[in-house]
């Protein structure tokens, strides 16, 4: 099996191996560079793959589901209608990427930098984003048309009669999209509550007395 270049089909890497997962994995354990790799819908399902160098790579409609992207550098990549429910990207670096349509489930984000780099897919906001690296001038298109500024890990409350999620200057309330600086709506003393961690633990105090 063999690994081409998206940009002009240059062969990057070649060994025996019958599948693109165990080719791919082959070329990181050699630490072979494979930028702009072309990974179009490739299934790399729970590949280890941590340690990977491929700015640029083309991983659209790709299956990355449970797969160990731990430490990798995409600068660039195009990850667009990908799939990484339970991957691991701690401590990689995925700044500028595409990642519009990109699924997320449990995917692991401790140290990972994200900046400016386009989402779109709402699974994204529900992801846990406790240690993230950096997510500075991210961009959260809105139901594919709407451009959020999304720069730090979005507020999500649940359990009211609509989901709520604050972004940095939206606020998407069940299915609507807001803008946070016009919007005087009910639950508007709770979203700036929450902005801040330390008005969040003023907030909740003043609930108790």
């Amino acid at each position: 099996m063999y690994i081409k270049s998206a940009l002009d089909g240059c062969v990057l890497f070649e060994d025996d191996f019958s599948t693109i997962k165990k080719t791919a994995e082959n070329a990181v354990k050699q630490n072979i560079p494979l930028p702009h790799a072309d990974f179009r819908k490739a299934d790399l399902r729970s590949a280890a793959l941590d340690g990977l160098n491929a700015p640029g790579a083309c991983l659209w409609g790709a299956d990355l589901s449970g797969t160990d992207l731990a430490e990798v550098y995409l600068h660039g990549a195009d990850l667009r209608l990908a799939h990484l429910k339970e991957a691991c990207l701690a401590d990689s670096v995925l700044t500028s990427c595409d990642c519009r349509g990109t699924v997320f489930q449990r995917t692991i984000l401790t140290g990972c930098d994200i900046s400016g780099s386009d989402f779109s897919c709402p699974s994204f906001l529900a992801q846990n984003f406790e240690g993230i690296g950096s997510m500075v001038d991210c961009t959260y298109h809105y139901k594919g048309e709407t451009e959020c500024r999304l720069s730090r890990p979005p507020v999500v409350l649940t359990g009211l009669t609509e989901r709520i999620t604050q972004l940095d200057n939206h606020t998407i309330i069940g299915g609507t999209l807001h803008e946070t600086r016009s919007y005087c709506g009910e639950y508007s003393a709770i979203i700036q509550a929450l902005t801040s961690y330390s008005t969040t633990i003023g907030y909740i105090k003043n609930l108790h007395n």
